[in-house]
């Protein structure tokens, strides 16, 4: 099984990149590491940083050196970080890895973007009042799939082991910008509601599929009216299943449904046809959806609610690898969350993201345990989350941990 620490570009500037890939080489069990090379905005702690505890990211950004000709058919360019106006940490971090027999992925970060959507309101997802979501790109639009595209050739560039592909679907209404406020009742169908996208490209894709997009844009506004007016309604507060809202808009919303992942399962492919040789895995954000908080994720498994985001897990596992993320402190959960995942996948294996600090670990004990049954699955990779932000009693704990799976 192959193992490697997430980090940031501010990881290896602040501690200096032979420090901390010596730090890596040292740990049992690590044997890479995982560079954010597209990131989105934050306010984090780092804990054994020696420069900053406190940072604000430079979000929206890259973490290495674009050749802006590769985005001349989009007119959405990335922006680079100031962090890498005298040197690409992207490269430098490869050639360091390399020579102590480590590899290093690149994690790219693709439409949750606040500046590109700011700067390219246009290519934003759209509700059904016309209101546009400057936090995302929306993955219908040929500029963002183009952009998408350059991107990843961008990347490959380097020639990174792997591209993990975060935030390449639809997204849902909450987890957007900073502060988000919400003063009156919604349940999770007036949630899910609210976060469908009816911009121009979307309803082409309904079109496409035979369903009449208007059709739904209309129910949907309409229901939201009614929702917004404060009339009463029954109300649904347990976990959304597509079952639930099929039938709605004269049974059209099942149909878009289909339309929304059509358009995400299309954009995967795009992206992985443009890394050439390069592998990419797609990172399922369900699992952060359910036990991001507090690591106790309630509910049915994590792939159960995948769809929300415009996700089909079937299709994606087809085209290249799927990634978990089991942000579970109960092993037990996590181990029911995989059993889950493998009913679904049908394509060239799974790996797996966890935690090894809080919420979701306090043990070498604990960390072992889903390990070993990460190996019984058959799960191909561990990336931890997160190098900066852990303490390196952590990082410890992960060493131990896989010390110890290897001799039970």
């Amino acid at each position: 099984m192959e193992a490697t620490l997430m980090a940031f570009a501010t990881d290896f500037i602040d501690e200096g990149v032979g420090q901390v890939v010596d730090r890596m080489a040292s740990t049992p069990g690590i044997t890479g590491a995982t560079l954010a090379v597209a990131y989105h905005h934050g306010r984090d702690i780092f804990p054994h940083n020696p420069r900053r505890k406190v940072v604000f990211l430079d979000g929206g950004s890259v973490f290495f050196r674009p050749v802006l000709s590769n985005y001349l058919n989009t007119p959405i360019k990335p922006y680079p970080s100031g962090l890498v106006a005298s040197e690409d940490v992207f490269a430098k971090l490869i050639q360091a890895m390399e020579a102590r027999s480590l590899n290093t992925q690149a994690w790219i970060v693709y439409l949750h973007n606040s500046r590109l959507g700011s700067q390219h309101p246009d290519q934003a997802p759209r509700n059904a009042y016309g209101d546009p979501y400057l936090t995302n790109l929306c993955p219908a639009n040929p500029h963002v799939v183009e952009f998408a595209a350059a991107l990843t050739r961008d990347v490959a560039r380097y020639q990174p082991s792997r591209i993990l592909a975060e935030s390449l679907h639809h997204h849902p209404l909450e987890h957007g910008y900073h502060h988000e406020r919400y003063l009156l009742e919604l349940d999770v169908i007036d949630r899910f509601l609210l976060g469908l996208c009816f911009c121009e490209w979307c309803l082409r894709a309904a079109d496409q599929h035979g369903v009449d997009g208007r059709g739904v844009h209309r129910f949907v506004r309409e229901y939201l009216d009614r929702v917004f007016a404060g009339e009463e309604r029954p109300g649904q507060q347990s976990e959304l299943e597509i079952s639930d809202v099929a039938e709605m808009a004269s049974g059209e919303m099942a149909g878009f449904i289909t339309a929304r992942a059509s358009s995400v399962t299309h954009l995967v492919q795009v992206v992985a046809n443009a890394a050439g040789n390069v592998p990419v895995s797609f990172i399922d954000p369900s699992g952060a959806a359910k036990g991001y908080a507090d690591g106790h994720p309630v509910g049915g498994p994590a792939a159960g609610i995948a769809w929300l985001q415009g996700i089909d897990l079937f299709a994606i596992s087809r085209l290249i690898e799927l990634q978990a993320i089991g942000y579970a402190a109960d092993p037990r959960r996590l181990d029911s969350d995989l059993a889950a995942y493998a009913e679904t996948v049908d394509g060239p294996g799974m790996s797996l993201v966890l935690r090894p600090m809080a919420p979701d670990c306090d043990s070498v004990v604990n960390l072992t345990a889903k390990i070993e049954l990460a190996r019984a699955r058959a799960i191909r990779r561990i990336d931890f989350y997160h190098y900066g932000l852990m303490q390196l009693t952590a990082l410890d704990r992960v060493g131990q941990a896989f010390v110890a799976a290897q001799t039970t």
